[in-house]
């Protein structure tokens, strides 16, 4: 199965030494390959690229960074807990490594190019989706999740570490199966870490 996934996301940050506590927004897209394994495991790869953003906090005196552009990648492996039978809802759950990096630049009154510096994250996801299938076309799930991983960044020549102050996510979702080789889906984090992707998977005959 082939994938491709856009995005907005907001997560709430903090980073030590200090208490600077920004938060960061970006946009993404991605793309990705899945392949199904005896037993409803499945392994799916993805690559991407962050294509903006910003991060800040109240703090004027600390300033505000321009997100450039950068890269992603993430795996994923995942396995089927229940079929869906009945009113019995379907359950998975995923296990996620993901990375990114991406430059932060110091925005300046004047408009001209600020101080850069590399930004890198490690990330660990566990969760689980359970959702059912209404008239054979609309897939509406939820999906818990809870992550963890460092945060590596430079300010002003100071080697920072940080992560996210929330850790967990509640994804609200839905996915329209509109043949089977099309999916359609939108996926909404109004908690925690906060986001919304969508995108499509395809599965070829």
């Amino acid at each position: 199965m082939f994938g491709a996934a856009a995005g907005h996301y907001a997560l709430d940050l903090q980073f030590s030494p200090g208490d600077y506590k920004p938060t960061l927004e970006t946009d993404a897209v991605s793309a990705s390959v899945t392949r199904v394994f005896a037993g409803g495991w499945a392994l799916t790869g993805s690559v991407g690229a962050v294509l903006s953003g910003t991060m800040g906090d109240d703090d004027t005196a600390t300033g505000e960074f321009d997100i450039q552009p950068g890269f992603l990648g993430a795996v994923r492996a995942s396995k089927p807990l229940q079929a869906e039978s009945g009113n019995r809802p379907f359950i998975s759950a995923e296990v996620t490594v993901s990375f990114s990096s991406v430059t932060t630049e110091l925005k300046t009154i004047d408009g001209s190019p600020g101080a850069a510096a590399r930004m890198t994250a490690l990330d660990f996801m566990i969760g689980a989706t359970v959702g059912y299938t209404v008239g054979d076309v609309w897939q509406p799930y939820v999906a818990p999740r809870f992550f963890g991983g460092p945060i590596d960044w430079t300010d002003g020549g100071r080697d920072l570490t940080g992560s996210d102050r929330h850790h967990y996510q509640l994804g609200l979702g839905s996915a329209f199966l509109l043949s089977p080789q099309w999916t359609l889906f939108l996926d909404g984090s109004p908690v925690g870490a906060r986001g919304i992707t969508a995108g499509v998977v395809i599965a070829p005959h």
